[in-house]
């Protein structure tokens, strides 16, 4: 079990360098960063039943990959405009998938016009469990990333695929070649 009020210093054994948010970690690791898309040709929103059931495919897939079957995890999310935790709401909880911890905010700063409140539960990861949640993150109607308590690796969806920080370059080298055919068409995804 993760000591939650411990969040500040868990996180920094993981990523030193990175605020516990997708665009943060990209940056500060992209020798272990790959970004694969959630449908082909880089579509960024499923349209049919096929194209949703797609995207379920692929999130499931990638995050079963990289966090592991029955992994305990860390299931993050965010909300914007609050100076204190107290304040902050919880879209995981409104989804019906967790009951939130609030565990720290991040103050406005040269990127943010205000404050972002993270809060968080420790889930284990189950395909299927989560598709409520990222099908609204395929949406764009929700933000969340999942990070595997052991590991330190993380899933994090968005609308139009995924970005996966990887807790090394070998392991970030091995799923760029296995899922090849999902990677983007534009960029490298390094």
């Amino acid at each position: 079990m993760l000591d939650l009020t411990e969040f500040d210093a868990w996180w920094a054994r993981w990523y030193p360098a990175a605020e516990p948010i997708a665009w943060s970690l990209r940056e500060a690791y992209p020798d272990r960063w790959l970004r694969l898309h959630s449908l082909p040709e880089s579509k960024r929103y499923p349209e049919t039943s096929a194209e949703v059931s797609e995207v379920l495919f692929r999130y499931d897939a990638l995050a079963t990959r990289v966090l592991g079957r029955g992994a305990p995890c860390l299931m993050l999310g965010y909300d914007w405009g609050v100076n204190d935790l107290k304040a902050a709401g919880n879209e995981i909880a409104q989804l019906g998938e967790a009951r939130d911890t609030r565990l720290t905010v991040l103050p406005a700063d040269e990127y943010r016009e205000s404050p972002l409140a993270v809060f968080g539960t420790e889930v284990v990861w189950h395909p299927g469990e989560f598709d409520t949640l990222l099908l609204a993150i395929a949406d764009d109607r929700a933000t969340s990333l999942w990070v595997a308590i052991e590991s330190g690796a993380v899933f994090a969806p968005y609308d139009g695929g995924v970005d996966l920080i990887h807790p090394t370059t070998l392991e970030r080298d091995f799923h760029r070649l296995h899922f090849a055919s999902w990677r983007s068409t534009r960029d490298d995804g390094l």
